[in-house]
């Protein structure tokens, strides 16, 4: 069944998802989900071509921004002469704005198709050991099944598990959870080099990375591949090589296409979509007014009691301020509402609020729909919404879905759902047979056992899901086949009586490429949206520097659309402290938050943040969000110790230390003024190389060893965090750590994407760049800079060149002056 996979999809035009620009650096905390329509990860589509060609778009079957196809052009809307010039002009926005999308998306799966395809023609053509020696693959694999999770078959790919540790730690060392990798067949057995996924008889599946260790990698293969004999066979050897997910890309350009050629009659998603075009091209104002004002009005049918009510209920569960309030009560009156929520304050818990509020404006058969960019969202969604015993189900992949979440997941409710098991069985049951018959009808028979059990999932997945009130997955996974099906939208089966998801969710918003956060968009055709996220943070992750992805559609529609009617007008209950914040000087010279709130008018700002001591947010909350943030009296209290941990650290370091209140400084120069940093080897995920510094680095263990002993009471090595822009001085990091002695252990180093959402008691942060031209890469990413400095609760401390960093940036260079000036005066 299986084998070498060409041209079977006919697929669509789209991007990925993005995060702030990678012109060094390998891209950190890029997350896909390798899921395919069907539900399950998909083998690899026909993109290998000869590689003696350029690498193609069209090789992934995805049509190209010029495609004639009439699927893919919107339709014309009939003129009158009344209206026929200004339905002319909306249709001509409407066709630049798929365009602009799919030309972008082109560009961005060329961009990430020719790393491959460059790392794997060079090593064909020349050094073959070259993949393993850069950790971008590894020959002489076995496959191995270990067992399964739900219903995710796990392969072990080792080579001999009698090698010691040393011979295969360092090639799989590239490789992490939920990574996609390319499985090709060595058909020459062991020691075959010349096996390779551009061929064009190469037998090869795309699966998907669900751990990692000294000796192995544990892979989740497709439904599809449980049935080939590759996996059945423990004389066959296979290749790895890393890859990228198509699926996401298949999926966004599905929903760009679905969007601009919607029908006039589904009023409310037309009405969202000439919103989109009309921000999107900088429409006339009386456009965008006009759109925006049948937003800002209930769905049809719901009557502003109803929502009053609802409303009503979601308090009793949760104690909210001000602005939270503000959030709930729009977003259960409005068609379209936008929350804003900068650092710490509550945006996914208001998230779960409004969820809450939803649920009680349900008719029959509809039902919420949360959706996040990444898997680690989704489950920090989830998380919220069970805390309030809301009824969730997680669609995703198991492995993709945190531990404690498993019971929760669709994937667990199918494994004890007696007819598809049985369907299930009986599929496994015919196709081993088949393999070992040359008789047609047993091939026969295999086929319609599979088909039979693909149809019994489907069945189980929509009756399962009509128990729940609300569904979590990630924007890409909306897409799954158990949610199209359960709304009637599947080939091969519909329900009795299908579901409806007039209700939707999207936190992470502002990490999302726009043509993502379409997707749950189009394939639920909603009726009320809500959007979360936070412009002044990590964008969306683009490789092709295409000024169309970097723009989140929820920043776009923030500063084009005008400000929302507040609903609540009570003070906040908690008091707020300004003594910090008084010792920055803002950037705004008139009212303030003016600018910001001209720029980002369109949303609601959440503007309390309970998770930093106050002097940690004084200096976010005025670069970036212009005073508007605050921090409330008590968080002084609750965050006192992190005092304590910068005396520890300024009597190590002495001379070599500024702080003030719980913000730190540690100054690393070398003595004759030349370089600390240095060039990481081999080659990132986009081809361009990284940095470390070693003196940094030490200087950072000897912290952690320090604060650990002098705290050891009251502080836990999974208390700290350590935040670094490059994966070169992150390896370095862990080594010395995992090296030192004692060993440490528990502490997480990450980069800055990977802590986006994430908090700690105690960051410190090395930012690595030290040299004498004073050159700071996209260190000097504001956005990248905020997460940076807002992700400690209680002691933030920052190990830098000051000279270079605060030198090559203005922005660190006043936050060091800022911390220095204000020196020991609280």
């Amino acid at each position: 069944m299986a084998t070498s996979l060409g041209p079977t999809v006919a697929v669509r035009h789209n991007v990925p998802q993005t995060e702030g620009l990678r012109q060094e650096d390998e891209v950190s905390g890029k997350e896909v989900d390798s899921e395919d329509n069907t539900g399950r990860s998909r083998g690899v589509t026909k993109i290998f071509e000869d590689t003696t060609k350029k690498p193609s778009f069209n090789n992934l079957h995805l049509p190209s921004s010029s495609s004639s196809s009439s699927n893919s052009t919107p339709p014309k809307p009939s003129s009158t002469r009344s209206r026929s010039t200004k339905r002319s002009s909306l249709y001509e926005s409407i066709n630049n704005y798929q365009t602009s999308q799919l030309t972008s998306l082109s560009a961005e799966f060329k961009y990430e198709e020719g790393i491959v395809l460059q790392r794997i023609s060079d090593c064909r053509d020349g050094d073959v050991d070259r993949i393993e020696r850069e950790g971008e693959g590894c020959y002489d694999l076995l496959p191995e099944l270990r067992g399964t999770l739900l219903s995710d078959s796990i392969y072990r790919l080792s080579r001999n598990p009698k090698n010691p540790p040393n011979l295969f730690s360092h090639n799989q060392g590239k490789f992490k959870p939920n990574d996609v990798i390319v499985l090709t067949r060595q058909s020459l057995g062991k020691g075959d080099r010349t096996s390779c996924p551009v061929d064009s008889d190469a037998v090869k599946f795309e699966v998907v990375v669900s751990g990692v260790g000294p000796t192995y990698i544990d892979v989740v293969i497709s439904d599809q591949a449980k049935f080939d004999e590759t996996f059945s066979n423990d004389q066959t050897f296979l290749r790895a090589d890393r890859y990228f997910s198509t699926t996401s890309y298949e999926r966004m350009c599905e929903a760009v296409k679905s969007f601009c050629n919607l029908e006039e009659e589904e009023e409310s998603l037309t009405q969202y979509r000439d919103l989109v075009v009309g921000c999107f091209e900088g429409a006339p104002n009386n456009r965008i007014d006009q759109t925006s004002k049948y937003m800002s009005t209930p769905i049809n049918g719901m009557h502003k009691n109803k929502a009053k009510t609802a409303y009503s209920t979601a308090l009793s569960k949760f104690s909210l301020n001000n602005s939270q309030l503000s959030a709930v009560a729009l977003s259960l009156s409005r068609k379209l509402t936008s929350i804003i929520g900068p650092p710490g304050t509550g945006k996914t818990f208001t998230g779960c609020a409004i969820a809450e509020g939803f649920t009680h404006l349900l008719n029959s058969n509809e039902k919420v729909l949360c959706c996040a960019y990444s898997n680690v969202g989704a489950d920090n969604f989830a998380r919220g919404l069970k805390a309030r015993d809301l009824k969730v189900l997680r669609v995703g992949r198991a492995t993709a879905i945190s531990p404690d979440l498993l019971e929760d997941s669709l994937e667990y409710y199918l494994e004890n759902d007696k007819k598809y098991s049985l369907a299930l069985a009986n599929a496994k049951k015919a196709t081993k047979a088949a393999k070992n018959s040359r008789d047609k009808n047993a091939k026969m028979e295999a086929t319609a056992a599979v088909k039979k059990a693909d149809v019994e999932k489907m069945k189980a997945a929509a009756k399962i899901m009509e128990n729940f009130n609300v569904v979590v997955s990630t924007c890409i996974g909306s897409a799954d086949a158990a949610i199209l099906t359960a709304q009637g939208k599947a080939e091969n089966y519909s329900p009795p009586s299908p579901l409806s998801f007039p209700y939707l969710i999207i936190d992470e918003a502002c990490q999302s490429l726009e043509a993502a956060t379409l997707v749950p968009l189009t394939t639920t055709r909603c009726k009320s949206i809500v959007l979360l996220g936070d412009p002044m943070q990590l964008p969306p992750t683009v490789l092709s520097s295409s000024p169309t992805l970097e723009t989140s559609l929820m920043e776009r529609l923030t500063k084009n659309t005008p400000a929302p009617v507040m609903v609540t007008a009570k003070k906040d209950v908690e008091d707020s402290t300004e003594d910090f914040l008084k010792t920055v000087k803002l950037n705004n010279t008139g009212k303030q938050g003016a600018k910001y709130i001209k720029n980002n008018g369109g949303g609601v700002l959440l503007k309390l943040q309970y998770r930093m001591h106050p002097s940690i947010s004084a200096w976010p909350s005025a670069q970036f969000y212009e005073g508007l943030l605050a921090t409330p009296t008590s968080m002084i209290a609750q965050r006192e110790g992190g005092g304590a941990i910068l005396e520890t650290v300024s009597a190590k370091l002495r001379e070599r230390t500024n702080f003030f209140g719980n913000v730190g400084v540690v100054h690393v120069e070398s003595e004759d003024g030349s370089a600390l940093e240095e060039r990481s080897e081999g080659k990132d995920g986009i081809g361009e190389g990284t940095f470390k510094n070693l003196k940094e680095a030490e200087i950072v263990t000897t912290l952690i060893h320090t604060i650990l002993n002098e705290h050891q009471n009251t502080l836990a090595p999974s208390d700290i965090g350590v935040i670094t822009p490059y994966n070169g001085q992150k390896t370095l990091l862990k080594n010395l750590l995992s090296s030192t002695q004692p060993a440490i252990e528990g502490v997480e180093v990450n980069t800055v994407d990977g802590f986006q959402g994430r908090e700690k008691r105690v960051i410190i942060f090395s930012a690595v760049r030290s040299n004498k031209g004073k050159k700071v890469g996209f260190l000097s990413d504001g956005r990248r800079m905020n997460v940076a400095l807002t992700r400690a609760k209680d002691a933030l401390i920052v190990v830098a060149d000051t000279t270079t960093v605060g030198g090559g940036d203005r922005m660190w260079g006043q936050f060091f002056s800022w911390v220095e000036s204000n020196t020991n005066t609280h």
